[in-house]
Order: structure tokens, then sequence, then C-alpha cells
């Protein structure tokens, strides 16, 4: 019991990473949502980057929608998927790379100049099992990967993918609301 008589919360008993994680995504959406979530994703799993994207264009390319790097968020870029881990990620598969992964992928040269070594990522699916994009973290020294922290990972992938399909859904229903507002308008005039 706290001093107060209550029960402790379940938070409580989480370490300081993954309790920060927790309490700073569980009460934003969108946006700031994808921050605190790969801000928080860097910090838990002890990691200088980390970002998450969705597909963009025809597939061959991905949109970072927010990405981390050790201190600060950095701009967010859209790049070409052909020759870098996450192809195969956004192709439906966890990745994991646990050390060298510069050498693993020659044609990503941004790897190589960023220094990482490490990479972990899985796809981010709607509910039917779609893949919208990924979560992924990369580091300059070699991962363990732990099976608590990939846990971890998993479960803030699936929110992750929740949020997306979310954000996805609302668009839509604004782009189909305004042609919808488009054409009731210019009708109202041919009627005038």
């Amino acid at each position: 019991m706290s001093p107060a008589g209550l029960a402790a919360s379940p938070l409580d008993e989480l370490d300081p990473a993954l309790r920060a994680l927790v309490e700073g995504t569980a009460a934003v959406t969108g946006d700031a949502f994808f921050r605190s979530l790969v801000r928080g994703v860097a910090h838990a799993l002890g990691v200088r980057w980390a970002f998450v994207a969705e597909f963009a264009d025809d597939h061959r390319f991905v949109r970072m929608l927010a990405y981390w790097d050790y201190d600060d968020f950095i701009a967010e870029e859209t790049f070409e998927l052909d020759g870098t881990p996450c192809e195969r990620v956004l192709g439906g598969e966890p990745a994991f790379y646990p050390a060298r992964v510069a050498d693993l992928f020659p044609r990503n040269t941004d790897l190589r100049k960023m220094g990482a070594q490490s990479y972990l990522a899985i796809p981010l699916r709607t509910a039917a099992g779609a893949v919208l994009g990924h979560l992924a973290v990369l580091d300059d020294r070699p991962m363990a990967g732990q099976p608590r922290d990939l846990a971890l990972f998993q479960v803030f992938g699936a929110r992750a993918a929740a949020e997306l399909e979310r954000v996805r859904t609302e668009r839509a229903l604004r782009e189909r609301e305004a042609r919808l507002g488009a054409i009731l308008d210019s009708t109202l005039d041919a009627v005038l």
C-alpha cells in the first residue's frame, strides 16, 4: 500500500525507461504519439536512433513520421527502400541485424555515414494484416536482442500500427469530406 492507503500502480513496478515510454505514449495521438514513441523506445532499449515510417508513393519509398537521434528529433525524410534493411521489413518480415549492418547493406551508404552497427525493425500491420510501415531502431554498437527488449519492441510496434491505421483512416475521411464539400459547392453554384 502507498502512504495514502491506496494500492501502488502497476507502473510503479516498471523500470524507469519503460515507465517513461508507457506514460509518454498513453495520452497522445497522431504526430505527438509517434514522436513520443521513438524517443521512448530509443531510451528504453538504450539505442541511438529510432524511427517510425509509413509507405509512400508506390511502396518503393517510405516516409518518416518521427525520427529520433540520440538526444533530439531530426527532420523526417522520404527514402527509397531498395538495398536497405528496411526492404525486408516492409515485405512483412521482422529484421534483426545484431552487428555489422552497414557491411551487410553496402549500397545503403547512409548506414556507413551514420556509423550504424545494428538494426532491429518490425512491420506495422493493419488489423487485416496489410503492412503500412515499420518501427525501427539502430545503434552505433552491436545489439544483444534480449527477449525483454524484443517483447517491448513488439508491444509498442503493435500500438504504433494501430495509431498509424487510425491516422490513415482519419486522413482518408477528411479527404473524402473535402471532395464531397467541393462537389456540393459546385452543385449549388450550378443550381444558382
